[in-house]
């Protein structure tokens, strides 16, 4: 399968599901991110079991194509027409890909581009709870999609690790504390699909399989880079 996977991949690097007229040239929902973020993760694991160079060299070649076609500073990969979108804001999990890029390869180029994509995804109008500016409104509640807010939780992780910002900081304390007032009995984050900005109820409020899993794995990323061992025990409660 992986050699199948590989043999994919085209002369710029590009590995996705688009042709190449399509390619990067997005104006509203879409999925080019967040096809690249599930089929990269697969390959890096598949790469750290198995040692093999050439899967390495081909993700570090698909993760430079996202670069150059979304470079620093000078894009938008997270611009919408409407800010309701699925795929578009799920895709900002592909700053697990460059993360893990960085902790193997020591490239802070990786590193960096984490914090270009929260950056981006943070300014833009886009019906996300994990944006900067309503993280640290005290007033706001998590609202938004559940699987999207926790997997996010990721990604201001990483942005936060790659710049050292305090202001970054305070925006991961915030929301570690908003997702603490939407935390049920068991330990899961509510997202029933939603989390509508109101607070966990054992009788009248969910959680989906999906939530449970990209909320542990924030709290066991988040574990790993700040060394707080309670995270741990969320993460296993959850498990």
């Amino acid at each position: 399968m992986w050699d199948y996977i590989l043999s994919t991949q085209d002369e710029d690097g590009y590995l996705g599901i688009y042709d190449k007229d399509l390619r990067y040239k997005f104006d509203n929902e879409n999925g080019e991110l967040w096809a690249k973020a599930t089929l990269l993760r697969g390959l890096l694991a598949w790469y750290e079991y198995s040692g093999d160079q050439n899967v390495l060299t081909a993700i570090e070649r698909a993760a430079q194509n996202v670069i150059d076609n979304y470079p620093v500073d000078n894009s938008h990969p997270f611009y919408s027409k409407q800010p309701n979108v699925g795929g578009t804001s799920h895709g900002l999990a592909i700053t697990d890909v460059f993360g893990a890029l960085y902790r193997i390869t020591g490239n802070a180029a990786y590193r960096d581009y984490c914090l270009f994509l929260y950056k981006d995804f943070s300014e833009n109008e886009l019906n996300e709870s994990a944006q900067y500016k309503k993280l640290i409104n005290d007033t706001l509640l998590l609202s938004t999609h559940g699987v999207h807010v926790y997997e996010h939780l990721r990604s201001l992780t990483a942005a936060y690790y790659a710049s050292g910002n305090p202001e970054l900081k305070h925006a991961l304390d915030q929301f570690l504390e908003k997702i603490t007032m939407e935390t049920t009995a068991s330990g899961a984050g509510v997202g029933d699909e939603w989390i509508g900005g109101r607070k966990a109820d054992a009788t009248s409020r969910g959680y989906e399989y999906c939530s449970l899993h990209e909320l542990m794995h924030s709290y066991l990323e988040l574990m790993c880079k700040s060394g707080n061992k309670p995270l741990a025990d969320k993460a296993e409660k959850i498990f």
